[in-house]
């Protein structure tokens, strides 16, 4: 997979494929402020059109950070820092998302906190 994407950083398509990125982004990024759901609601809109562009645009930037990721970030350097900080990266997933369900389940809903309010109060619970 590096190697192809690295075959491909060589040719002319390169510039174009930036381009292209660029442009599929601009249009599916998410810039809508109605048919909003609420907090807990993927993809964020009601509108179904609005739910396939925001679904695509955040395939594209996972796409474009692992291949950015692929491509600087993924040689190991020192083995002690590399599982450091790749055991910590799951322990804080794992551990911060078990507090932003027990917040939302048993805080948010509830007491239908608007979405500022319960941005905030995730933030700072998790």
């Amino acid at each position: 997979m590096v190697k192809k994407r690295g075959e491909l950083s060589e040719t002319m398509l390169a510039p174009l494929t930036i381009v292209g990125f660029i442009f599929v982004y601009a249009i599916t990024c998410p810039m809508n402020y109605s048919n909003m759901g609420h907090l807990f609601f993927y993809p964020l809109y009601s509108d179904y059109p609005l739910q396939c562009f925001y679904v695509v645009g955040t395939w594209i930037w996972l796409t474009a950070i692992i291949w950015v990721g692929a491509h600087i970030a993924n040689d190991k350097f020192n083995d002690t820092v590399y599982n450091y900080f790749n055991g910590s990266a799951l322990y804080a997933y794992v551990s911060h998302y078990f507090f932003i369900l027990i917040i939302g389940v048993f805080i948010v809903r509830p007491f239908k906190i608007g979405f500022v309010g319960a941005f905030f109060l995730m933030f700072l619970g998790t």
